[in-house]
């Protein structure tokens, strides 16, 4: 019989495979994935959903409900990802992404993913992986988060 910490670690195995099971199951449905060969958390790399919970941590209390949290990290993604543009690239994109918000909110974008792009240049530089796509989920008083990014 096995015994009670190998259960665990089998148990815990299952439930991280399942966990990345529906961010593979989003990108190949999103046509992110195609041939390319899948790593999970590779040998050495911290993982990127602690570095991106790391990187919204200060934008956290200000989002209650399942949408604003899925906003943030969109927000956040868009913003870690601009953050390796040339300075001239990033005006046009961030320009381009506003579009999506009507005119009201237009601004406050702007100056949101500046003030995030400014914090991954100040506290994040050494990380030089691009967010490819993540997946939330609510587990109640937590939010457990998988994140897909380039090597």
């Amino acid at each position: 019989m096995a015994s009670k910490s190998t259960k665990n670690k089998y148990k815990r195995k299952k439930n991280k495979k399942k966990k990345y099971n529906g961010l593979v199951n989003k990108l190949k449905k999103n046509g992110l994935l195609d041939n390319k060969k899948l790593v999970f958390e590779p040998y050495g790399e911290v993982k990127m959903s602690d570095i991106l919970l790391e990187y919204v941590e200060p934008y956290m209390d200000s989002v209650k409900t399942d949408e604003e949290y899925k906003k943030l990290f969109t927000v956040a993604m868009i913003a870690w990802n601009v953050s390796f543009l040339p300075e001239d690239e990033q005006k046009k994109t961030i320009s381009n992404f506003k579009t999506c918000f009507p005119p009201p909110l237009q601004n406050d974008f702007i100056k949101i993913v500046n003030m995030m792009i400014e914090r991954k240049n100040t506290y994040f530089s050494e990380y030089k992986r691009k967010i490819i796509d993540y997946t939330l989920k609510d587990l109640g008083d937590e939010i457990n988060i998988s994140v897909a990014s380039t090597l």
